[in-house]
């Protein structure tokens, strides 16, 4: 299971590393993926470190079961999941959240719908096995996962929703690191920077005027 702002078809990760090498004016592999890769996550977890960010929380996600198991395998995107229903058609039945050890004490035991769950090591467990195509839908909060492949194997919710600003700053990073070129650097910055700010003013708006900064900072590694 994946997030993305718009469905499936939202931007790649390779969509990613080729805008990033198009606003660098190095189309082809002229830069390393290697080299992309690492700016653009960077980017990401330095956008999520700016403030703690409305637009990253109560996301509606789909998961949808692939096999007959009693649990679901959640993507590091997922930060945090608040919420769970079962879903039947138009209709929802909300789990309850449960400790862990009572949960899978009953997941082997019975199949069909389940109205218990609890969530461990990004996976989600549930009371009863659930038949493959079982639909769930998950209240849940995103970041990106820490480690690079992961975000490589299911592109970000930041990508996905920021992707002007997590481009412009993954170039700055490009450009600083492996292109030596101090100018592009800055004013691939400076483009993050105005967008930063334009978010930083929306947040504020939704949080009556308080921006919550995060005190965390990451550098390209």
């Amino acid at each position: 299971m994946a997030i993305y702002i718009d469905g499936p078809t939202g931007i790649s990760w390779e969509e990613a590393r080729s805008k990033v090498r198009g606003d660098l004016w190095r189309p082809g592999n002229s830069l390393p993926d290697d080299t992309v890769d690492r700016a653009l996550h960077t980017s990401m977890l330095e956008l999520e470190g700016e403030a703690s960010w409305v637009w990253l929380e109560n996301l509606v996600v789909v998961a949808t079961t692939e096999e007959r198991a009693a649990y679901i395998d959640l993507p590091g995107s997922v930060g945090r999941v608040t919420a769970i229903a079962y879903r039947s058609g138009d209709m929802l039945d909300p789990l309850v959240a449960a400790p862990l050890a009572a949960v899978r004490a009953d997941s082997g035991t019975c199949t069909g719908s389940p109205s218990r769950w609890a969530l461990s090591d990004n996976r989600i467990w549930f009371d009863s096995i659930v038949e493959p195509g079982t639909e769930f839908e998950l209240i849940v909060s995103a970041s990106t996962p820490e480690e690079l492949t992961d975000a490589i194997t299911a592109p970000p919710f930041t990508l996905q929703r920021q992707q002007q600003a997590v481009i412009a700053n993954a170039c700055h990073y490009v450009a600083l690191t492996f292109m030596k070129n101090e100018a592009e650097a800055a004013r691939q910055r400076a483009a993050y920077d105005r967008v930063l700010e334009r978010l930083h003013n929306v947040e504020a708006q939704r949080r009556g005027g308080m921006i919550q900064p995060d005190i965390w900072g990451y550098a390209c590694g």
